[in-house]
């Protein structure tokens, strides 16, 4: 297991160590609803729970510097999340420095992601990042939102890539149910992805 942490570390050399205050703020646009955001959360409380760490979420809702972020990185409708993201990492807000803490963003749009009208979120352990995509009436469909965040809130907290690109000697095949393939196909994380999880913050996030 330690050298697929080490080689993931390598490939996603997180930017900053946003996760050091243990703390993730929540951002979401004004037709989000508070029922939605809460089962994120709950989630996501849930999953840090399963591997053994903790996190403070703090819903900071449709707040003004958020939403100018959000905003300023529309195009045609749809949000790039990569210069959110690198926007969102730099901060200051997060900068130490000038006052600032560092701390993890969570951001939940009802917009599509900028030329990808299929997926519903994306996460980034480099920047400390996750974007929900919760198009259409995605968001009021409470069990795919559920298995949605733990999905991204996995990425966000060290595993970078799906169930299937990780192959660990006395795990077997990887496991079809897993959250954490692309396609999400239950609520639950295999034993392999979860041992990965709990491995990397014992040793690696401490």
């Amino acid at each position: 297991m330690d050298e697929w942490v080490v080689w993931l570390k390598n490939q996603y050399t997180a930017r900053c160590r946003w996760w050091k205050n243990r703390e993730i703020r929540l951002f979401w646009e004004p037709d989000i609803d508070n029922s939605t955001v809460a089962v994120v959360m709950d989630e996501i409380y849930k999953l840090c729970q399963t591997i053994g760490i903790s996190f403070n979420l703090i819903p900071y809702g449709s707040h003004r510097s958020a939403m100018l972020q959000m905003q300023s990185v529309v195009r045609g409708g749809q949000i790039d999340y990569n210069k959110l993201f690198t926007m969102a990492h730099g901060e200051d807000w997060r900068n130490e420095n000038i006052g600032g803490r560092e701390h993890g963003d969570i951001f939940i749009s009802s917009r599509h992601l900028l030329n990808d009208t299929v997926s519903f979120g994306v996460a980034s352990h480099q920047n400390g990042c996750i974007l929900l995509s919760l198009h259409g009436n995605t968001q009021y469909h409470h069990p795919l939102v559920r298995r949605l965040a733990r999905h991204e809130a996995t990425h966000l907290l060290g595993l970078m890539v799906h169930c299937d690109k990780f192959p660990v000697n006395g795990y077997g095949e990887h496991h079809r149910w897993c959250n954490m393939h692309y396609q999400l196909p239950s609520g639950e994380t295999c034993p392999k992805c979860m041992a990965f999880m709990r491995h990397f913050w014992r040793h690696h996030r401490i």
